[in-house]
């Protein structure tokens, strides 16, 4: 680009991105047209017309209010876990919220953890402080901000459980408290990101022996390494149980489809309500694969498997 030109991109929707919208917005990393394939667990993925990723919370809160006064709205990601992003990539700008720096505190029945930062991590952490609350979560990839706008779950508990508030940044660029009480939970959903993107949340928790509880998340670990292909890249659950007696691994199974492949996307032949990534899957290799998998179980027992992962961008 000469001296002089201006860096302009036209997102979906129409609304024109000028390079410009990120200047003086302090502790950020801008990066343009970068491979999405960079920052998902999937492994797949093409270029976001910017990647953002803010370090702080108030270099975040200048992002959103300058995103927003210039009619922009961004695509939230945290450690890029449970997505799914098309070939072509995203042409819009993709904020990471991810390991920002932001503190954790503890009062004397709940803790406040910070929403970029890995859930695994803060189980850990809070294990061994001997805080008993989200155990059944280590494991679990992604962020603290991720598993409360999915309700992430596991072993019969969920966040929501466990939640008694979480701090958000508004579209004003505002941090606001919202209460458990004023957030929709249902089966792996929330309608927290209506009120803006999650920067920390607080968690009740009870007293137990640390050793107990360390001995307890290497068991939960454990059973994880036993069901879940580990091995390769992957969302996490593809589709979400119909039911607890109708779990969509067993209909995938019962199909005839565990260890299908399309290209290098398969059906992982260690849980069936996975896909994973043998080395090159494309976007498209993935969705036929779900195209195929819903089409077979919706013949065989009337049932429509409805994703779990979040399918974004151009495909």
């Amino acid at each position: 680009m000469e001296d002089g030109e201006e860096d302009l991109t036209m997102a979906e929707g129409g609304v024109v991105i000028d390079q410009k919208i990120f200047d003086g917005l302090g502790d950020i990393e801008i990066l343009k047209k970068e491979p999405m394939a960079y920052h998902t667990s999937f492994h797949i993925g093409g270029p976001a017309e910017y990647l953002v990723t803010p370090h702080t919370v108030d270099s975040l809160r200048m992002l959103v209010r300058r995103l927003n006064d210039s009619g922009i709205e961004p695509f939230i990601i945290g450690a890029g876990t449970n997505i799914l992003v098309g070939d072509k990539g995203i042409s819009d700008v993709v904020v990471k919220v991810y390991e920002f720096k932001c503190a954790d505190r503890f009062e004397e029945d709940y803790c406040y953890l910070c929403g970029g930062d890995l859930l695994t991590a803060k189980v850990k952490m809070l294990s061994s402080r001997g805080f008993k609350c989200l155990q059944w979560a280590y494991g679990i990839p992604g962020t603290v901000g991720g598993a409360v706008h999915m309700n992430a779950g596991a072993f019969g508990s969920d966040i929501s459980e466990w939640l008694v508030n979480v701090e958000v940044v508004d579209p004003s660029g505002e941090v606001r408290l919202i209460e458990r009480c004023d957030i929709n939970f249902g089966y792996r959903r929330s309608d927290v990101s209506k009120c803006g993107i999650v920067v920390g949340a607080s968690f009740r928790f009870e007293r137990e022996d640390p050793e107990r509880l360390v001995r307890e998340i290497d068991e939960y670990m454990e059973i994880r390494r036993q069901r879940h292909p580990l091995d390769y890249p992957n969302a996490g659950s593809i589709f979400k149980n119909p039911s607890k007696e109708t779990p969509a691994g067993k209909l995938i199974e019962e199909v005839g489809l565990k260890g299908s492949r399309v290209g290098d996307a398969m059906v992982s032949k260690k849980h069936a309500n996975f896909i994973v990534n043998l080395g090159r899957a494309s976007a498209k290799d993935v969705l036929e694969l779900i195209r195929r998998i819903q089409d077979e179980v919706w013949h065989k027992f009337d049932i429509f498997l409805e994703p779990e992962i979040c399918i974004a961008g151009e495909l």
